[in-house]
């Protein structure tokens, strides 16, 4: 279970720190809720069987399809040119529940199954390949796999994304090696990938801990409800993340990977807004394999009569005022501002200076 919470204050990087990772923890569970983008990728479906979407790698159909094609594709691309010196295939099989109240109701009730794919195209060599600088992008291409397991539907998918991947990935490695021909010479001298050792691993088979989702949305009622108490909360919501995923890698190198996985999230979110019109957020997050884990309904009501009087502290805070005086750097970051600030060569004034 984690728990963070944030010191109460106003301004300052503290405040910025708090905001930040407010952000961070809002992002992971709100996500699937509030998302048109993943809303757009997912299907939606309630889930047949609350069991987890793992199997072994000797009866593992995707897994034997995903190898299958890797390897054909692998072999086809050779004859290209550029040939791809790397390809990758990861899988992403999820089921999801999400809850989301605030006010005393449910404002989400979502059950959603969805498999997704990624497809990694490397061409040209380690040192220099198709996703240097800012071409980054052009390694990876996502699609949407049907479900069950039927072999040709999953590779015909798979043979879709990896010929989109190629057929974007060959111009870019063009354009890049004609950019680094015409450009200055580049600092950062390191290659674009690096050669590992194949790995073999299939995580343990995982049973979905049970989930009593009447019970949970009735929790979230209650809790959401009782941030109704206090009047300086103008804001709050209260969300529930309950996931199983299974994640199967397998690249050129030989390298093929199983992870099972569940997952529960619990993210709490009050606002306030100051005298002088400053917007203040809390959040705590709680994470663990199982809504079990989660902390009791007593315990919840505790943080959030804390959320409430941190608020509350925090509208009447004075604004933290910037900071003037000695800094001190170590290590790393040291060198890194001393680069950044005296160490940059002069630049040429241009025309219009």
């Amino acid at each position: 279970m984690v728990d963070h919470s944030a010191v109460p204050s106003r301004g300052g990087s503290k405040r910025a720190a708090e905001l930040m990772r407010a952000g961070v923890c809002l992002a992971l569970a709100m996500q699937l809720v509030m998302s048109p983008y993943a809303a757009a990728r997912a299907t939606e479906e309630k889930p047949k069987s609350e069991a987890a979407p793992s199997a072994t790698a000797a009866s593992d159909v995707v897994l034997k399809t995903m190898q299958t094609e890797l390897s054909r594709a692998t072999a086809g691309l050779a004859k290209s040119d550029p040939a791809p010196y790397f390809l990758s295939y990861t899988v992403y099989d999820q089921n999801v529940v999400i809850l989301a109240g605030a006010y005393g109701s449910l404002l989400t009730d979502t059950a959603m199954r969805r498999r997704q794919a990624d497809v990694t195209m490397r061409v040209g060599s380690p040192a220099l390949d198709n996703t240097h600088g800012q071409a980054r992008a052009s390694g990876v291409t996502s699609g949407t796999l049907p479900f069950g397991e039927d072999q040709d539907a999953i590779a015909r998918v798979l043979w879709e994304l990896t010929d989109r991947g190629y057929k974007r990935a060959g111009p870019t490695f063009l354009n890049v090696k004609t950019n680094t021909a015409v450009r200055a010479e580049e600092e950062d001298k390191s290659p674009d990938f690096s050669k590992e050792t194949s790995v073999q691993h299939t995580g343990d088979a995982l049973t979905v801990p049970p989930f009593d989702k009447p019970a949970w949305e009735g929790e979230i009622r209650r809790l959401s409800s009782a941030f109704r108490k206090y009047p300086e909360v103008y804001f709050a919501s209260v969300v529930l993340q309950v996931q199983s995923s299974n994640e199967r890698m397998v690249n050129s190198e030989g390298t093929a990977i199983t992870s099972p996985s569940n997952t529960t999230r619990l993210v709490m979110e009050a606002q306030t807004r100051a005298e002088d019109g400053m917007d203040l957020l809390r959040v705590e997050t709680f994470q663990a394999p199982s809504a079990a884990g989660l902390p009791n309904e007593k315990e919840l009501a505790e943080k959030i009569e804390k959320m409430a009087i941190d608020l509350n502290a925090l509208r009447k805070a004075p604004v933290a005022e910037p900071y003037d005086g000695p800094a001190l750097l170590s290590g790393r970051a040291a060198a890194v501002f001393f680069h950044e600030v005296l160490g940059q060569p002069a630049r040429r004034p241009s025309a219009k200076g």
